[in-house]
């Protein structure tokens, strides 16, 4: 209506204006992804003014009402960084067979796994291959939210947080550590400065060693689905979906 921009076809809302570079308001405090309110008190940021707004009839409005996992900014922007990260390794030669961003750790984490001995083509020493895994993930921009990388074998299930969480009390056997890693920080835990920028966003990023050191083979797990035989399980199965329980 203002300017002579196209917009696409598909929005529910244009919102046309001016962003001042002199004029500033007062910003927040708000609710945000990490589950703190942020900034702790109100921050002055440049002044928006709207000259015209279209939109279609009976428009839907996108929004997110952020704050403690799991909200939309985990599910979406989660899934989002887990596949750019997948995507990313796998163009440096890491033999990746999936990733995943916990959503119970607000895009905080993202878990790496990889297939049995297949990593040592890269690095024998598992020290040394997850520290090339944290030189490429924490050299882009994903570094903005992953705080921690966790790297494990294919046979964990890193969507399943129980799985993860065994598996990180059973086999990680180490850490390396990325110190001045820049990203978001709204914790005053482990940011106290975090209002200066950018020095407050500056941090330590971690990388967690859940492989077997050399010459190590992995136990045999024991559990339902690994040890029971198919007659047994499937009789299980059937009792317990016949006792009125939920499917597993």
């Amino acid at each position: 209506e203002s300017i002579d921009l196209e917009v696409p076809a598909e929005s529910e809302i244009v919102l046309e204006g001016r962003v001042s570079l002199e004029e500033h308001g007062v910003e927040g405090p708000y609710g945000d992804y990490v589950g703190y309110v942020s900034p702790p008190g109100s921050g002055l940021q440049p002044v928006y003014t709207v000259d015209a707004m279209t939109f279609r009839d009976e428009p839907i409005y996108p929004f997110c009402c952020s704050g403690e996992p799991p909200d939309e900014t985990h599910t979406v922007w989660g899934l989002a960084t887990a596949a750019e990260a997948v995507s990313l390794l796998r163009e440096r030669g890491i033999p990746v067979t999936t990733g995943w961003c916990p959503f119970a750790a607000a895009n905080g984490w993202l878990v790496v796994t990889v297939p049995d001995d297949a990593w040592r083509a890269v690095d024998p020493d598992a020290e040394q291959f997850c520290r090339v895994v944290g030189d490429i993930v924490f050299a882009t921009k994903l570094r903005i939210t992953i705080n921690t990388i966790v790297v494990c074998e294919d046979d964990v299930d890193p969507s399943d947080l129980r799985e993860l969480v065994w598996a990180i009390d059973g086999r990680r056997n180490g850490s390396v550590r990325f110190t001045e890693k820049f990203g978001f920080a709204f914790s005053p835990y482990n940011r106290p400065d975090y209002m200066d920028f950018p020095k407050g966003w500056m941090g330590t990023g971690e990388v967690w060693n859940l492989l077997p050191p050399e010459g190590v083979t992995r136990p045999v797990r024991t559990g339902f689905e690994q040890n029971y035989p198919e007659p047994v399980k499937d009789r299980v199965r059937q009792h317990w979906r016949e006792d009125g329980f939920d499917e597993v």
